[in-house]
């Protein structure tokens, strides 16, 4: 473990992307309020395209909460909205979380509760550590996303079961040495692949993911077939040391 780490008090952001929720994402905060408190900073990004119910239920939030901020994204698409936040990250940590409820809000405490005893490590939440862990995700797309996991685990020499979900509790200092490409959804493979390249050890936590119950959904399909040439290209090229 890096020394460093051994000495600083850890404090956490959570990220989170609006678009399109109104029940889920008021269902979230309530669920983070509830396990959190007022222990850690929130930052809720939005943008042009996040839709005007969603964006009152953001703005209330952050002018009742302490500690909360309402971010307007200026990079696009899901990535260019993380990149903003963790720009502006002041905490040790940070947490990425979608607030449509794909990514279980229960789990968030759980994440942070085994990152602050493993401080120096990514901590994510895992789809492939339990058994029906997947609900309403489709068989079809369930049987490709375990096949790229296989794949990738294998190129990569780790027993990551889980390297596409966004899930995870990341130490701001290793997500300020790397510098992604990409801006939509496969900015959450090709970062986390780029902070391996770093040497930083990853801890799976078991987690669930059940399909959105309102709006559309941003991560289209056919999209994923980058996926592999991504975990390739990251591969072959060396960590970049500083971030844009």
């Amino acid at each position: 473990m890096n020394s460093n780490f051994l000495n600083e008090q850890t404090s956490l952001t959570i990220i989170l992307p609006v678009m399109d929720e109104v029940d889920s994402q008021q269902k979230t905060l309530d669920i983070l309020d509830a396990d959190f408190g007022i222990s850690v900073c929130m930052i809720l990004v939005v943008c042009e395209k996040t839709t005007k119910e969603a964006l009152e239920i953001a703005t209330r939030y952050c002018k009742r909460r302490e500690f909360a901020n309402l971010l307007w994204q200026t990079r696009p698409f899901l990535g260019g909205a993380i990149q903003d936040a963790i720009d502006i990250v002041q905490t040790s940590h940070f947490l990425i979380m979608a607030s449509d409820c794909e990514t279980n809000p229960v789990d968030a405490i759980r994440l942070w509760k085994k990152s602050q005893g493993n401080p120096a490590s990514i901590i994510i939440g895992s789809r492939w550590l339990a058994p029906r862990s997947f609900s309403q995700y489709g068989k079809a797309r369930l049987l490709a996303n375990r096949l790229f996991q296989i794949m990738v685990s294998s190129m990569w020499h780790q027993s990551i079961t889980d390297f596409t979900f966004g899930f995870r509790v990341i130490p701001t200092r290793y997500a300020r040495q790397v510098y992604p490409t990409t801006l939509k959804h496969e900015y959450l493979l090709e970062s986390f692949l780029l902070m391996l390249k770093l040497g930083v050890e990853v801890i799976e936590i078991p987690t669930i993911w059940k399909a959105r119950n309102e709006g559309i959904s941003h991560n289209v399909f056919y999209r994923n077939s980058k996926y592999l040439l991504i975990a390739i290209q990251v591969k072959l090229k060396s960590p970049m040391k500083t971030r844009a």
